[in-house]
Parts: structure tokens; sequence; C-alpha cells
């Protein structure tokens, strides 16, 4: 019994030496898992600490580029163009450096990149708008660089295009945008715009049926279509498309005063002077209006009422050949052959190099044909035979 007691105490000694030395191993352990964990946790917090802020930083950003575009369009709206440039070279400045902070497979690169092409395309519109027309296309380039499925910067870049006088160049953009968005009217009234220009009238035509299939409501274009048709000497189906646009739009003095030329065109002189008028007071500094109602009245025998719109006309744009040549016209039918004279004198200095010819010859029939004192006058002087 005493030597099982011994045994017995040894064994206690002994358990409660290794639970000690457990429990020992078990605080460090527990230190060391507290630690870790610890450790894990302030790692934890500083990256998303980080990450909150990358997030804040990308979000104001966001804010700032969003708020340069609200500022840009605001601006263009008011016709403020330099400033609208200003806001859009600070968008294309701001997103340059962004784009050099992610991977090309990136959404973040993809958002910037289309925030890019944006400011290109619109900084091109008011360029545009500038009249900068050269400078237009260079943005519209950018534009179609980085997105080449955009179909409205080959609308726009032929836009540039067509007022830079280059149509067929504008037409192979307006087919790229055509092609890639059959469903805009917008493209195909651009380019039978285009066509119009380089006298492929019945091409214009079916642009212009194609933008009113579109669009039924399209004034222009069956305004546009009316003066392919015009030019095509069909002023009788011209007159229905001009009535059809003035229907949709009645403000629109060029309606007006194409319908005039038509019915001018018919002989329907007292008509066509009635479209003069509203032209004229939809817009009362339309040189070209006062002019076609001089020739209205002109050939109504109202030779003094015709030369008052001529005097108009040559005020609101002294440079126009035409109306001097008109009003001479006139003051030839009056008997005033000195005025008359110096009316086709100056039509001929105001002429350009293409239409000098055209008017050398105009007076050369005058003097040939109607025996025009002022015009058999000028011939002898400048030995035009």
């Amino acid at each position: 019994f005493a030597f099982l007691s011994v045994i017995m105490i040894v064994f206690t000694f002994a358990g409660i030496f290794i639970n000690n030395n457990i429990l020992s191993e078990s605080k460090e352990k527990l230190e060391d898992v507290n630690n870790k964990a610890n450790e894990i946790i302030e790692n934890i917090k500083k990256q998303a600490e980080k990450e909150t802020k990358k997030l804040i930083e990308k979000n104001n950003i966001n804010i700032e580029i969003y708020n340069l575009f609200n500022s840009a369009y605001q601006a263009d709206n008011n016709k403020e163009y330099d400033k609208a440039i200003n806001y859009y070279n600070q968008i294309i400045e701001m997103t340059d450096d962004l784009l050099k902070e992610y991977d090309k497979n990136s959404e973040e690169y993809s958002q910037y990149q289309n925030n890019y092409y944006i400011a290109y395309n619109n900084r091109g519109n008011v360029k545009n708008n500038l009249k900068q027309y050269k400078e237009a296309i260079k943005d519209y380039d950018k534009a179609i660089e980085l997105n080449n499925n955009s179909s409205k910067a080959y609308n726009n870049r032929g836009n540039a295009k067509s007022d830079l006088g280059l149509y067929d160049d504008a037409i192979e953009n307006y087919d790229k945008a055509i092609e890639l968005n059959p469903n805009d009217a917008n493209f195909y009234y651009n380019r039978g715009n285009a066509k119009n220009h380089l006298g492929l009238y019945d091409d214009a035509i079916e642009d212009y049926d194609k933008a009113i299939e579109l669009n039924p409501d399209y004034s222009n274009a069956y305004h546009n279509r009316g003066n392919a048709k015009s030019n095509l000497g069909l002023y009788d189906e011209a007159i229905k498309d001009y009535n059809k646009s003035i229907e949709l739009n009645s403000n629109n003095a060029s309606a007006y005063n194409n319908r005039g030329n038509s019915k001018y065109n018919l002989k329907q002189y007292d008509e066509a002077i009635k479209d003069y008028d509203k032209a004229i007071e939809l817009n009362p500094d339309y040189s070209n209006a006062y002019n076609n109602r001089g020739n209205a009245k002109k050939n109504l025998g109202l030779y003094d009422e015709a030369i008052k719109d001529y005097d108009k006309a040559i005020e609101l744009n002294p440079n126009n050949s035409d109306y001097y040549y008109n009003r001479g016209i006139a003051n030839s039918y009056l008997g005033n052959n000195e005025e008359a004279y110096n009316d086709f004198i100056k039509g001929y200095d105001f002429a350009d190099d293409k239409l000098k010819d055209k008017y050398k010859q105009k007076i050369i029939n005058l003097a040939k044909q109607n025996k025009n004192k002022a015009a058999i006058k000028i011939c002898n002087e400048k030995n035009w035979k």
C-alpha cells in the first residue's frame, strides 16, 4: 500500500509537470496566433485603406471628367466655342495620363478610352462650328482611330470634308457611316447634299427618299429634295416638296425662297414674290431673297421696285457679282445707261476667277443680242469681240 501510495504521488507530480508544460506551450502558441492574427488584421486594414483611397481618387477623377464634359456641352450650346475646346483639351490631357496607368484589358482602360474618343469627336464638332474644318478632320481621324465602329465620327468627318468642297471624300465617309448604321436618316440626308453639290441630282433624290422613309417628318430632307428636283427642272414636283417642308417647319426662310424660285421658273412671278416676301419677313438679312424678288419684279416690268430690292441685296452682300449685273439690267430698261455701265463693271470686278469668263460672255451676249448700250461700251473698252 505504501509502495502504491508512492507510485501515485510520483504520477501526480508528473501529471502536474506535464500539464504545466502543455499549458505553457499553449500560451506561447496562443500568443503567436494572436500576433499573427493582429498582423493579418493590420495588413488588411492597410490594404483596405489603400483600396479605399484609390476608389476615392478614381471617383474624384470621374466626377471631374463628368463636370468638364458638362461644362463643355453648356459652352457649346451657348456658342462659346473657345471655352468648349478648352474643356475638351483638359479632358484629353487627363485621359491621356490615365490610360498609361491601366492595363489595356481592364474595365477602367475601356472606360477612359471611350471618354478619349468622345472628347476628340466632340472637339471636332466645335471646330467645325468655328469653320476650322481641317483641324476638325484631325480630331475625327483620332476619334475613328480610337473607335473605328463609330458611325457618327465618319459622318462628322464627312461633314467637314463637304464643307471644304471635298464632296467625293465626304461621300466615302457617309458610305461608311451608313454601312455601320443604316438606320440613321441624317447620314442619307448628308450624303444627298454632297451628291447635290456634285450635280448628281437623281442619286441625291434617292438619298433624300431614304432619309424621309426613315424620318417622315424630316423637313430639311423635303426641302433639299425639292432643290434637287428644281435643279432637274422638275419645278412642280419641287414645289410639292417645298410645301411639305414648310408644313413641317413654317419658319424656314430658305424653303420659301426656293419655292419662290421654282414658281419664278414657271413664270408665276406674283406667286413667287409672295414667297420672297415671306422669306424676307423671316430673315430680314436674306440678301438672296431680295435679289430674287428683284428679278421677279423686273420681269413684271416693275423696274424701280426691282432696283430697290437689288440695292438692299448689295447693301447686305456688296461682293456678289450677280446682284450688280441684275441691277444693271433693270437700269438699262429704265434707260439709266451710265448706272447700268457702272453696275456691269462692278459685277465683273467682283466675279471670281471661275466666274469672270461667264460674266464676260453675259456682257457680250447683252451687247450682241440685246444691243445694250452699256454692254456695248464695255465690250469696246475691253476689246471683247
